[in-house]
């Protein structure tokens, strides 16, 4: 299974979102696996309080008055049996005891006071001690005692009923977290935009400058990496239009100047008084006056900078089926889309006549489909001709180059037709391949992506 690549912002919000969980969930499993121990430590804390006011109490007592205290402290045997003794220590009971001790310790130094888990082999215990909670009960209820010693001498022993609590986690740790992933989830989405925004327009503009579109200049605003990069852009861009500008000037003006002096040589060649010599130079002296016709056609059709138009495709098919038929070529058309196209309406309607030029050269009739494929509209046109040698299928559509060895005009042409095509449809954003049909044949496939052009005016009808 293949995964669409994610974009930046997407990839940022990812990180830090997966950071956050992250350290989120490290931080909740470190509270739980500390949580016992916190427990025990302020248990014993919150018990030596208890038992230190307890034992601050009956010690101010006479020996009577003592007694019916500590009766008072004893279980009633109709309530449940008291629970079962400590079968043996571990961790909680030892981090229990030691924490109480330390606290007892501080809050009657001069006391005599010992604390044990307790045991089955005990003295007789002669009060029960043990701490309400609003939290619920968790766990097993453990036992300890506490030996105390009086001032008058008489003695006594608490027994502790130490119950574990199911503490539940505040509502501030489930708030703040959600608060704090919401605004890091805000500052990343402004954070993603205010560099996602800049590369996308860059892009675009990448894109449209390879496709000879005019483009305005990028603003070089926001971080200094962005700003850096638009500037190389425009740069770039500034410099490659001036480069290409120059060199179609310099070509059209040769293109230009050729001209009269081959119409020149056309005229001279019309006082030769050898008929064959005469046909030669007006055949030859013909075919450099194409090429350079050609030459000039092919550079006017790139540097036009036609802008983009909504076409009527289905219209345009039909215009040219019925100028092919005035020459008495006949063009089958098939297919159709459902909303117009945009595109260079004369870079469009040259592309598909080339093509179609190129079928009548070969064979007596073409057919020309368009159908819609996803975001894309593919036109063919198909011949009956002989086809075109599978070595020479990319070589034919550069400029110049022709299959007839023998330059003839009247099959050779000048070489520049398919080249002018692929040209057009590229600066469209899309393609033209040149494959053979099986049986005999020729099909030019020229595929061309939408575009969205937002609101525009009434489309035009070719």
């Amino acid at each position: 299974m293949k995964f669409r690549p994610i974009s930046v912002s997407t990839n940022l919000l990812l990180a830090m979102l997966g950071t956050v969980v992250i350290a989120q969930l490290v931080t909740s499993a470190v509270f739980y696996a500390q949580g016992k121990q916190t427990q025990f430590r302020w248990s014993s804390l919150i018990w030596a309080e208890r038992v230190s006011d307890v034992i601050a109490t009956l010690d101010a007592l006479d020996v009577t008055d003592r007694k019916k205290v500590l009766a008072k402290l004893l279980p009633d045997k109709r309530l449940a049996k008291t629970p079962a003794l400590n079968s043996q220590y571990d961790a909680g009971d030892i981090q229990f005891v030691t924490g109480l001790r330390q606290r007892m310790a501080t809050l009657l130094p001069n006391e005599d006071i010992k604390i044990v888990p307790a045991r089955s082999d005990a003295p007789l215990v002669d009060g029960y001690l043990s701490i309400l909670s609003d939290f619920p009960p968790k766990g097993d209820t453990r036992l300890y005692d506490v030996r105390i010693r009086f001032g008058d001498g008489n003695a006594s022993m608490l027994r502790l009923q130490q119950v574990d609590r199911d503490i539940p986690l505040p509502m501030s740790w489930l708030i703040y977290p959600l608060v704090f992933l919401s605004a890091l989830i805000l500052g990343a989405l402004l954070v993603a935009r205010g560099i996602t925004v800049p590369l996308s327009k860059m892009a675009r503009a990448a894109d449209a400058l390879g496709r000879g579109l005019p483009q305005p200049t990028l603003a070089e605003k926001g971080p200094r990496e962005l700003r850096l990069a638009a500037r190389a852009f425009n740069s770039m861009q500034d410099r490659l239009h001036r480069y290409l500008d120059s060199r179609t000037r310099v070509l059209a003006a040769m293109s230009h100047d050729l001209s009269t002096p081959i119409t020149r040589l056309l005229l001279r060649a019309e006082d030769l008084g050898d008929h064959m010599l005469r046909e030669k130079f007006t055949k030859d002296l013909q075919e450099m006056q194409d090429m350079v016709q050609g030459a000039l056609g092919m550079l006017k059709g790139l540097g036009t900078g036609e802008s983009l138009r909504q076409v009527d495709v289905n219209a345009l098919l039909l215009a040219l089926q019925s100028d092919y038929a005035e020459m008495g070529f006949d063009v089958e058309v098939s297919g159709r889309i459902q909303r117009p196209l945009v595109a260079q309406p004369i870079g469009l309607r040259r592309l598909l006549s080339n093509l179609l030029d190129n079928a009548r050269k070969y064979a007596g009739s073409a057919r020309l489909d368009v159908s819609e494929v996803g975001p894309e509209v593919l036109f063919r046109v198909t011949d009956s001709g002989p086809g075109i040698p599978p070595e020479n299928l990319e070589q034919v559509m550069e400029p110049y180059f022709r299959i007839d060895a023998s330059r003839n005009r009247a099959t050779g042409g000048t070489g520049l037709g398919l080249s002018i095509a692929r040209d057009i449809a590229q600066a469209h954003g899309g393609q033209l391949r040149l494959l053979n049909v099986e049986g005999g044949g020729l099909q030019a496939i020229v595929t061309i992506p939408r575009e969205d052009l937002g609101n525009t005016s009434s489309a035009a009808l070719i």
